[in-house]
């Protein structure tokens, strides 16, 4: 489900930095998050004494609050561009909201977004198909930035909202590359890159502008029931799974705090590294904590490429990243420490 958000913003930051050499950082991310998956990252609930046990709860608060605050962030750019931030707040509000209320994306509804998904990616691979490619600059991009594109790209695999299974995981990695391989062609990786909001510009390339309103849905498809997967997901690191409406809004509170901070105050592409960086710091963590327990071939590929992927992010999003993780472990012991007493 994630995917078509990735193509939508985490597609460009991809292409920015690596141009056509994108691909081979999507596939990057897909190794890495077929790897993780198959180790049982996300698994698991700490539940011990010692905050060192609620650092990967951390981390994964981390990954969730940053994740909704970059599809929010996404929907606002994309649906309402006259007033992005805004529209971004009233999103993660409602999701926060009908998070409290128990609200979940059932199985069946997520087969019909997937299934609506990928008639929006058919529909837009056949457009541009059709039309031939505006001849543009040559990309600036070259295999040195697959490490960061492959970063930025990795949170919509591997983040909540995402496939936990090998094989449905490698179906939505082989649809995203597929999609980006016919933007690239479409675009070229000049156009692509420049703004987060490129597939729009891509469909105006492409001489279809008129299909706004439908690219528009698809947009609200991919980013409004991630951010309430993502809200939901980030307020569980903190207090569980209450049953109490009133006991669910408390932990919840911080995540959307941060992520409409996050997203009144920074551009989509910033708001993409942090995720980038908090997500892989999630699956490091976690994997670390694994290989403590039984060395497997999936963990220590996940651990690999989890500690030199964010090499390739700017120091300043790791250090968010980090402080954001900081934050939730500490809400999370302190919480623990509450029940407990």
């Amino acid at each position: 489900m994630l995917v078509g958000a990735g193509v939508l913003v985490g597609l460009a930051g991809a292409v920015a930095a690596a141009g056509w050499w994108a691909l081979g950082g999507f596939a990057l991310a897909a190794l890495l998050a077929f790897a993780s998956v198959r180790a049982g990252w996300h698994t698991g609930r700490a539940t011990a004494a010692g905050w060192w046990t609620r650092v990967p709860e951390g981390a994964r608060f981390a990954a969730g609050t940053s994740l909704a605050a970059l599809l929010a962030s996404t929907f606002g750019a994309y649906v309402v561009p006259a007033q992005p931030a805004v529209a971004a707040g009233v999103v993660i509000a409602g999701a926060a909201v009908a998070d409290a209320a128990g609200l979940r994306i059932t199985p069946y509804a997520r087969r019909w977004i997937v299934g609506l998904l990928l008639l929006a990616a058919v529909a837009l691979v056949a457009v541009c198909l059709a039309v031939p490619p505006v001849p543009g600059p040559p990309g600036r991009g070259g295999p040195g930035g697959i490490a960061l594109a492959a970063a930025v790209i990795f949170p919509f695999l591997a983040g909540p909202g995402a496939s936990r299974r090998p094989w449905p995981l490698a179906g939505a990695a082989v649809a995203g590359l597929a999609v980006a391989s016919v933007a690239l062609y479409q675009a070229g990786p000049v156009r692509l890159g420049l703004s987060p909001t490129s597939i729009r510009d891509l469909l105006s390339a492409a001489d279809a502008g008129a299909l706004g309103t439908l690219l528009a849905v698809a947009v609200a498809l991919a980013t409004v029931p991630g951010v309430l997967a993502a809200l939901t997901a980030s307020r569980r690191c903190l207090g569980g799974e209450p049953s109490n409406r009133r006991e669910r809004a408390v932990p919840a509170a911080p995540g959307a705090v941060l992520a409409v901070i996050a997203a009144a105050i920074l551009p989509t592409f910033d708001i993409l590294l942090i995720a980038a960086a908090a997500s892989l710091l999630a699956v490091l963590v976690a994997n670390l904590v694994r290989l403590r327990q039984a060395r497997s071939v999936e963990t220590i590929t996940a651990v690999v490429l989890g500690a030199a992927l964010p090499a390739a992010l700017p120091a300043v999003s790791i250090l968010v990243a980090v402080l954001l993780a900081a934050l939730g472990t500490a809400v999370a012991e302190a919480r623990y420490r509450g029940r407990r007493d």
